[in-house]
């Protein structure tokens, strides 16, 4: 018996180039059954952290990479390796460094 695969999609910078509602749009069409009976999947990267949205997107189909800043070495990992309730917001708590992957940035003061 042969099983059609599902449509693979994969897109570098999603949001480049299109405005925030758009992605939103583009990644709704992927989620829903009736737009995408055959189970298409998007793969996608971004650094458009409004799209960390549960609303929008499931916690199991969130990676982050994380670069080590010494070695090189980058780490893939899922969101659900923390404790994520489906109400938390993922964005605040990225954007505080809870997953670990906001890069460290040292301020320099301008003269």
């Amino acid at each position: 018996m042969c099983h059609e695969l599902p449509t693979l999609h994969c897109c570098d910078e999603l949001d480049r180039g299109l405005h925030p509602l758009l992605a939103e749009f583009v990644i709704s069409k992927f989620q829903s059954p009736e737009t995408n009976p055959g189970h298409a999947q998007l793969i996608f990267t971004t650094h458009d952290t409004e799209l960390l949205n549960m609303e929008i997107i499931r916690k199991d189909q969130v990676y982050f990479v994380d670069k080590d800043r010494h070695s090189g070495v980058s780490e893939l990992f899922n969101l659900t390796e923390f404790q994520v309730r489906t109400n938390d917001n993922i964005r605040k708590a990225y954007m505080a460094g809870k997953y670990g992957t906001v890069p460290e940035v040292d301020t320099v003061e301008v003269e």
